[in-house]
């Protein structure tokens, strides 16, 4: 079967297929060639008149022996009459009536090197015998041989030279493949690096951050267990190393300030007891022109900090998160109606951004029915 593939690839299918527009007064032209896609060999033929080549099958009637013998001969032109055609004639001559019935015809074989199996691929050009279609002379008078030698030439140096072109276009076009190919696997590597530094990066510190822990563990004489939203949190910090100690030792305090159990052997320690070292990732990894882009947004960010600090209050004071109680904590003290009544006005940024952030207002998010029944909307 002939494919877009295959006309590509092949050199000869390819001349086949280009014979019409570059041959004046071709009726036919027929090829045999190693087809490296089925690894055997096939034929083809275009008919004068039609647009596109047809694949033959290689049965009896082709004289395959002598095909091959052809295929080893390294001479590039011969012109040829028609008893030299590899047929066979068996069948009463099949092939000759049906295909190959231009008897007078004069007939061009260029043999053409095959990439893939080192042989010479076949090309068989069937012409009228006059000279008119050549602009030589009138209809009426034969090809000589002075005439086939200079038809010859020229047809072999056309079909030699946009193969050497093909050859060059072909060489451009694997070049850029395999550029392309190259800069895929650089690109796959330098994300695979980054990962791998990311990783590495993120267990050093997640490390560094359970051995000061351990450091305070021993000096409550408790053993401090971590939520993994908390190891999240440390693994992702980008914060200074100097601050880090400071900001672990403030959350284990808090943490130590509001265990209800001060008898139990164990000190829970969760992500928002660590506020602030919240924040300082958050301030590590954005940009300080971050939100300036987003700047309708900058309202509804600076209200949620509010109720986050507010409620870490209430926790710590072990009151319940109601909005009056949010609402009276407040720096600037406000009602529960009005905090409903702004929750809802920013519903849709609040949703937003506690998708962008998922790491902040950990504890309204959680307990503050208000804003959690706008996030389940």
């Amino acid at each position: 079967m002939l494919t877009s593939n295959k006309l590509k690839y092949i050199d000869a299918l390819f001349l086949l297929s280009q014979a019409g527009y570059m041959v004046p007064g071709l009726k036919k032209a027929l090829g045999f060639y190693y087809d490296v896609f089925e690894k055997t060999l096939n034929c083809s033929v275009l008919e004068s008149g039609k647009p596109e080549l047809e694949e033959l099958s290689m049965d009896e009637d082709f004289d395959q022996r002598l095909i091959m013998q052809m295929r080893n001969m390294k001479q590039s032109i011969s012109w040829l009459t028609y008893s030299d055609l590899p047929f066979s004639l068996q069948k009463n001559q099949t092939i000759q009536r049906q295909v190959f019935d231009e008897i007078e015809n004069a007939i061009l074989l260029i043999r053409l090197p095959n990439k893939d199996d080192r042989k010479m691929d076949l090309i068989y050009l069937f012409f009228n015998t006059d000279s008119s279609n050549f602009g030589l002379r009138k209809s009426d008078d034969i090809l000589k041989t002075d005439n086939k030698s200079i038809i010859s030439q020229l047809i072999y140096n056309s079909f030699s030279q946009i193969l050497s072109q093909r050859v060059g276009l072909m060489q451009q076009n694997k070049q850029l493949k395999e550029h392309y190919a190259l800069m895929q696997k650089k690109l796959e590597l330098q994300k695979r690096e980054s990962r791998t530094q990311q990783q590495d990066y993120q267990k050093q510190m997640l490390n560094y951050c359970k051995y000061l822990i351990e450091k305070h563990s021993v000096n409550l004489g408790v053993h401090i267990e971590m939520s993994r939203e908390l190891l999240e949190v440390l693994s992702n910090y980008k914060g200074s190393i100097q601050s880090i100690e400071k900001l672990i030792g403030e959350a284990i305090e808090r943490a130590n300030d509001i265990n209800t159990d001060i008898l139990s052997p164990v000190l829970s320690l969760e992500e928002w007891h660590f506020d602030d070292l919240d924040q300082d990732i958050y301030e590590a990894v954005s940009r300080p022109d971050e939100l300036s882009p987003e700047s309708r947004y900058l309202n509804t960010f600076k209200i949620l900090d509010r109720y986050e600090e507010s409620a870490r209050k209430l926790v710590s004071n072990r009151e319940k998160l109601t909005g009056a109680n949010v609402g009276k904590t407040l720096s600037t003290p406000i009602s529960a109606a009005a905090i409903t009544d702004a929750i809802k006005k920013h519903q849709d940024k609040i949703n937003t951004l506690c998708k962008q952030y998922p790491n902040r207002w950990k504890i309204i998010r959680g307990e503050f029915r208000p804003l959690m029944n706008v996030l389940r909307a």
